[in-house]
């Protein structure tokens, strides 16, 4: 399967063909490293595509390896889509984020996610940096800030992830 030609069809809307290509290939197989190099895509919506596998092969239990992680984290900087950001900030959990510049890094993006104009982009934002302080303690003040703040949000997407967090903790 070349996953960036089967992603240019991609119309940035309908999941169908996502769906399709999901379900096409083993959990176990899943072209993560693939997925994530095609991440910051400039290409139509390819980018959005790429992450929604990610996050959906994830989801599913593929196995990921901190090796993914780090070359994914070297890639947030460049990601402003704020469809393929919200599918990141999903797939933080899900991760093996061990080493600690990759750790920076994801908190970098997060950090800037939260303060995004789009609600569900702040909401999972918000809880990524709380699953990045489960496995970095350095990371544990600032979530709890963002989730207070999420608490106080305008926007009621934001303040019932926040409340789900609470929930889960």
């Amino acid at each position: 399967m070349n996953l960036a030609h089967e992603l240019t069809a991609y119309d940035g809307k309908s999941t169908y063909l996502l769906e399709r290509i999901r379900d096409g290939v083993p959990v176990a197989d899943a072209p993560l490293d693939n997925a994530i190099r095609l991440c910051t895509s400039d290409e139509g919506h390819v980018a959005t595509g790429a992450s929604w596998l990610l996050r959906a092969w994830l989801e599913l239990g593929s196995p990921t390896t901190g090796a993914q992680a780090q070359r994914l984290s070297r890639q947030l900087e460049h990601i402003d889509a704020p469809w393929t950001a919200q599918h990141i900030c999903q797939s933080v959990g899900r991760l093996e984020i061990s080493d600690p510049e990759t750790a920076r890094r994801f908190g970098v993006f997060l950090h800037r996610w939260i303060a995004s104009e789009r609600p569900f982009a702040r909401a999972w934002a918000v809880d990524g940096l709380h699953r990045l302080a489960c496995i970095h303690d350095e990371f544990t003040a600032p979530a709890d800030a963002a989730i207070a703040a999420a608490l106080e949000d305008p926007a009621a997407s934001v303040r019932a992830r926040a409340r789900r967090i609470l929930a889960e903790s």
